[in-house]
């Protein structure tokens, strides 16, 4: 059980992995933090998925470069607030969709011209182009998203608890060595699970 949680939560910080292969491109589609905080895009710019997830981590770490359990879930807790936009106390996912939306616009409106300017150079990769990777719904990790994920139920929607549930269960996948806090390269281990 706890492979499948932490295969999970590699899947839906996976956003990052196919930006670290080709350090020369921005990344075109959203890297979140382990509690679906978009950490890219919008006001945010195009940071690489190290910069994106460890400023993530700096602002949250204590005095000693750890990220304690407690804080790690507070940060859960706010973040379920920041994307609660009717305050109904449930996420549904047309309202995740209107939180993400100015961070994914800019991504997207970025992304097309580049495609088009670098069409000539495109390597083929497994059938896809080497910029069919960067489009989410051709990303085989984009179905498991980070915070929808949480709805294991299949209520259609993401309560609170539900949500804290899946923090706890990221936490306990990203903490390997069971010390009850995370380090920066924990968090950073996210960024290069599709590195060869």
């Amino acid at each position: 059980m706890k492979k499948e949680i932490f295969c999970l939560l590699l899947f839906s910080l996976a956003a990052c992995a196919s930006y670290h292969k080709r350090p020369d491109r921005a990344p075109t589609h959203l890297i979140y933090s382990p509690n679906g905080e978009p950490l890219n895009g919008g006001p945010l710019g195009r940071p690489t998925c190290e910069e994106a997830m460890g400023g993530w981590f700096d602002r949250l770490a204590d005095a000693g470069g750890n990220l304690p359990r407690a804080v790690f879930l507070a940060d859960a807790a706010a973040q379920f607030q920041r994307m609660d936009i009717d305050h109904n106390g449930y996420l549904l996912s047309e309202e995740l969709e209107r939180y993400r939306q100015p961070y994914r616009q800019s991504l997207e409106s970025e992304a097309a011209p580049r495609r088009d300017e670098d069409e000539a150079d495109t390597k083929v990769h497994h059938g896809k182009s080497a910029h069919a990777e960067d489009r989410e719904e051709n990303r085989p990790y984009a179905a498991p998203d980070p915070v929808l994920s949480a709805d294991v139920n299949n209520a259609f929607r993401v309560t609170l608890a539900a949500f804290m549930t899946q923090a706890q269960k990221n936490f306990d996948a990203l903490d390997a060595e069971h010390r009850e806090a995370l380090t920066r390269a924990d968090v950073l281990k996210a960024c290069n699970i599709n590195s060869p």
